[in-house]
């Protein structure tokens, strides 16, 4: 039993009495992570343009306590939808194993640990409607690519929430070339790119150099072909050239005018006589 576990809430002091209250409000996750229906909006309509999605049954079946598995699917359907986090790997399978289509939030920084048919980087903060905030990406089986981005989708869902949150900072590690991992691929999430199934190798959790250091891939991460390894350096540096952009283009000038009296003021100055102006302030 604790210091003021037998006292009554009122002969708590206010740090006290909060922390008391505390122990009774749930424990967040990121299996609870509630979209933002302005988010969900943002990803639905980049769904339905980018994949075709006019006409076919959308569903949403990850509800509190519920069970994926036994909604009635029907030809035709996708899922969009925020699954509990701690199941994508679960989930994911089991739709690839149905042929069911479906377009699925995920964790930025783990993204290729489940080994999606095709992961889709996006890597934006979203602040979600328990307060949780996670860098979220996506992940499919309706596309083509193995590993690509999707500005378009970025920038609606970066609209959507209006800003980013920081989160939390990994050790920093270099990689070679030709390895990339979720994190790595977060970083040119700005630019058009898709790498095809052929170049990129079965998931790994580690490099070779790693083991010795009992050291792996955060998140998982891939072998690329020389090829596919170019064009990820070269989105890198468009990558920058994007964010640049961005930046210059936030700095909003602000441009304050002279007033008449102002005007006098100097005036005033430029024949000599400004010395005896008295102050507008």
């Amino acid at each position: 039993m604790n210091g003021y576990a037998a006292m009554r809430p009122e002969e708590l002091s206010a740090e006290d009495y909060a922390a008391w209250l505390d122990k009774f409000k749930p424990k967040k996750t990121t299996d609870d992570c509630y979209t933002p229906p302005a988010v969900y909006k943002a990803v639905l309509d980049w769904a339905a343009t980018e994949y075709a999605l006019q006409g076919r049954r959308v569903l949403r079946p990850f509800v509190p306590d519920g069970d994926f598995t036994a909604l009635e699917y029907r030809a035709g359907d996708v899922v969009v939808d925020n699954p509990p986090f701690s199941m994508l790997t679960k989930i994911r399978r089991w739709y690839d194993s149905k042929g069911i289509d479906y377009l699925l939030f995920a964790p930025a920084l783990t993204l290729f640990d489940c080994d999606a048919p095709c992961s889709i980087v996006v890597s934006e903060s979203i602040t979600y409607a328990n307060s949780a905030v996670v860098n979220t990406s996506f992940i499919t089986n309706l596309d083509d690519s193995k590993i690509r981005t999707a500005p378009a989708l970025k920038t609606a869902i970066r609209l959507a929430v209006k800003g980013l949150e920081d989160y939390r900072k990994l050790p920093k590690y270099i990689y070679p070339a030709n390895a990339v991992t979720a994190a790595q691929m977060g970083k040119v999430a700005s630019v058009q790119l898709s790498i095809p199934r052929e170049q990129v190798s079965g998931k790994l959790n580690r490099l070779d150099c790693q083991q010795a250091k009992g050291k792996k891939f955060f998140g998982g991460g891939y072998l690329l072909s020389d090829g596919a390894a170019a064009e990820v350096k070269a989105a890198e540096v468009k990558a920058a050239e994007v964010e640049a952009a961005e930046v210059e283009a936030a700095e909003v000038a602000v441009v304050w005018e002279l007033s008449a009296d102002e005007r006098v003021i100097i005036e005033g100055l430029n024949s000599g006589n400004g010395g005896q102006t008295q102050s507008l302030f």
